[in-house]
């Protein structure tokens, strides 16, 4: 599904999915060639998505959008700290806003206490065949 405000040229493709996991991309529109990523990549243009829902509605404050996109800068992730120290929050109020990003769907927990962008776009490829 294609979301976005009327006349306005950013939009976000919303992908559910039972193959794969749900994404979101951030999208532009290029007349007269039409939609285009929002990034160079899957991955940028998921990250860019977060910024894109904020202006079509959904309500991010600004330490939320600091902190996804110092998340999003980093594909390898970060720590607690790192984001406390980056953004200017205490270790308890980054943990905070990890969790509730996290939660919401906006970064990723690679494993505990590291955080990462969205790696959303997963696909199986089949086993390959062996030549008789």
């Amino acid at each position: 599904m294609l979301v976005r405000k009327r006349n306005e040229a950013e939009g976000l493709l919303k992908i559910v999915s039972r193959d794969m996991d749900d994404a979101e991309y951030a999208l532009l529109l290029e007349r007269p060639l039409g939609w285009s990523l929002d990034g160079d990549d899957l991955l940028e243009a998921a990250g860019n998505a977060v910024t894109s829902k904020s202006k079509l509605g959904d309500k991010l404050g600004e330490r939320s959008l600091a902190v996804i996109e110092f998340v999003n800068d980093h594909p390898d992730g970060v720590t607690i700290a790192e984001v406390a120290e980056a953004v200017g929050l205490s270790p308890k109020d980054a943990t905070t806003y990890l969790h509730l990003n996290y939660q919401s769907g906006y970064i990723e927990r690679l494993k505990r206490g590291i955080y990462g962008p969205i790696r959303k776009l997963r696909v199986s490829r089949p086993p390959e065949e062996e030549d008789s």
